[in-house]
């Protein structure tokens, strides 16, 4: 189910299944979707269109419970492997779902209605149900485990990598005649709603300009849902000017702003990994990030962190970075080795190790 352009889930769906389509040839994959895809067409792997297509949570329930759970029961199938973590609850195949965070069932306010219904009654069914469950981090491991209460031998970690179009080598130059940039600039990217955050970064945006600094930020992402509370605060802010609100980007351009920027401040509330801290590191952005949540494990040492809530912290993070070169210098080093520590091909790997024992386990 590929149909919007890439952010975290769809790089990882496409990194693991591509290493696996172009690489294991003992196995015959067939790729379902729901809706025409051309990302697979030039494999050997069988492309199944599956409707309907899923906007929304009633339609994601359709397509796995009836659509999915007919076409698994119709064919001889070994396993199911879900990169969305949804997995059909009326099928006996076994089914290994990679379950990216349990934000829903942590953070219920931050979810519109709808789906924090969809979550509460399947997500944990199916948990419980999988064969096998994958996750991104050592702390998602840990919620799921908290949260739902399924043991830890349940659950393995696969961690995020950098995509493959992801460029580490590309040059520093000028971004600002596109976008409005001038000068120095803190920069934020990501999807905008509430668990993200980006009103408290806002807030300690006006603390660090009430401090003096005197850097733009620099916010790329799309509005998700509840963001007027958000703008209310963006039009509030007497920095307003120097905040640049940019729409979706990818490619060359996205990672040139990105390595444009004095730091990366992504100071999440809740995530399962945090992929813009990864990509921060490998293209030598100093990074500010929350220390409670996913992204201080993913920095490590790397990375300086705070509270999500701890606007005046953040804000000081800011001036640290802007004026002390030394600081800035051994961030950029350690966030370089830290980066490598991430694969998608090693994950790709341990997870097809890891069914493939389950498999050969429950025969």
């Amino acid at each position: 189910m590929l149909g919007f352009k890439f952010e975290g889930l769809g790089w990882f769906t496409y990194e693991i299944v591509r290493y696996w389509v172009d690489n294991v040839t003992d196995v015959k994959w067939s790729l379902l979707f729901d809706r025409q895809s051309d990302y697979f067409s030039d494999t050997n792997a069988d492309i199944i269109i599956l409707t309907p297509k899923t906007s929304h949570t009633p339609s994601i329930t359709v397509w796995n419970e009836f659509s999915l759970s007919r076409w698994l029961s119709k064919n001889d199938v070994d396993a199911y492997f879900s990169p969305d973590g949804f997995i059909p609850l009326r099928s006996v195949v076994p089914c290994f779902p990679v379950v990216h965070d349990i934000a829903p069932l942590v953070y219920p306010n931050y979810m519109r209605w709808r789906d924090y219904i969809f979550y509460r009654i399947f997500q944990i069914k199916m948990i419980k149900r999988a064969t096998h469950v994958f996750t991104v981090s050592e702390f998602s491991k840990n919620e799921i485990i908290r949260y739902v209460g399924c043991p830890q031998e349940h659950v393995t970690v696969a961690y995020n990598g950098l995509h493959s179009g992801f460029k580490n080598q590309i040059s520093k130059k000028s971004s600002s005649t596109d976008y409005a940039i001038s000068g120095n600039y803190f920069f934020y990217l990501g999807a905008v709603h509430p668990r993200k955050n980006v009103f408290g970064l806002i807030q300690a945006y006006n603390l660090y300009r009430d401090g003096h600094g005197s850097a733009q930020l620099v916010i790329a992402g799309r509005k998700a849902w509840k963001s007027a509370r958000l703008d209310a605060l963006l039009d509030d802010s007497a920095y307003k000017n120097d905040i640049i609100w940019l729409s979706y980007l990818d490619g060359a351009d996205l990672q040139r702003i990105m390595k444009n920027a004095v730091a990366l401040v992504y100071v999440s509330h809740y995530e399962g990994f945090g992929l813009p801290v990864l990509e921060a590191m490998a293209l030598g952005v100093p990074v500010i990030t929350s220390s409670d949540s996913a992204m201080s494990e993913i920095g490590a040492e790397a990375v300086l962190t705070a509270e999500s809530l701890a606007h005046h912290d953040i804000a000081e993070h800011m001036h640290r970075i802007e004026s002390d070169l030394s600081l800035r210098n051994a961030l950029i080093q350690l966030g370089y080795e830290q980066s490598t520590k991430f694969n998608y091909s090693m994950s790709a790997q341990n997870i097809l190790k890891k069914m493939k024992i389950e498999i050969e386990r429950i025969k």
